[in-house]
């Protein structure tokens, strides 16, 4: 009788850590999935800018405003864009070149 009783506390134990594995595996694979930001490309962050520069330009009628207006706009994208490791010196030019141009 006392093995009996040890082989079946043995199999509760194995089924009792099974069942907390199973679990555990299945609750990190849902935060995975709902924690994972969806990453941006080089282009989405640049038409994202373009689309701010675009509904500056509808806002502002007032030539002066919206130059104002822009440059300060311009200035913060040039600071995030540096502060972006993915962007080189020479990328982050030419893309404020460009949207200072729309």
């Amino acid at each position: 009788m006392d093995i009996l009783n040890l082989i079946l506390l043995l199999l509760s134990f194995i089924a009792s850590f099974l069942l907390v594995k199973m679990f555990m595996k299945r609750n990190i694979k849902l935060d995975l999935k709902k924690d994972k930001p969806k990453a941006l490309s080089k282009n989405d962050i640049i038409n994202g800018y373009k689309k701010q520069i675009r509904a500056l330009n509808k806002k502002h009628s007032n030539s002066d405003s919206l130059r104002k207006q822009k440059q300060k706009l311009l200035k913060t994208i040039s600071q995030e864009l540096q502060r972006n490791i993915f962007f080189e010196q020479k990328e982050i030019a030419f893309i404020i070149k460009d949207l200072a141009n729309l």
